[in-house]
């Protein structure tokens, strides 16, 4: 089989894959509007929502790079993505399985 085998790319972005088959680091998740600082973070400057799980963490752990993600109560983490500067869902459209993904997402970029 070979690599991306069944994957429709994105029309306004090319998919681009390392030697081991994953999207390169840089271009992973991005979406036309976002941007990337020198050192390669994504920038917030789209709209996030929910579903925008990678993106959220990386926000909390800039706007909280102290913090231990994993001691942080669901309640808590709702609230802060919610004052997020470019969140614009709905704060009360989330459930427990959401909160729980951004809160492993956001402690593997804090550890």
């Amino acid at each position: 089989m070979r690599c991306g085998y069944g994957v429709q790319p994105h029309p306004h972005r090319p998919a681009v894959r390392s030697h081991t088959g994953q999207q390169d680091r840089v271009t992973r998740g991005l979406l036309p509007g976002s941007a990337l600082d020198l050192a390669g973070r994504v920038g917030h400057t789209r709209r996030m929502r929910w579903t925008d799980i990678e993106q959220i963490a990386a926000a909390l752990a800039d706007e909280h790079p102290d913090a231990q993600p994993l001691t942080i109560h669901p309640t808590d983490i709702r609230d802060r993505t919610a004052r997020l500067g470019g969140f614009t869902d709905d704060p009360t459209r989330c459930n427990a399985r959401i909160l729980e993904s951004i809160q492993l997402a956001w402690s593997d970029r804090a550890g």
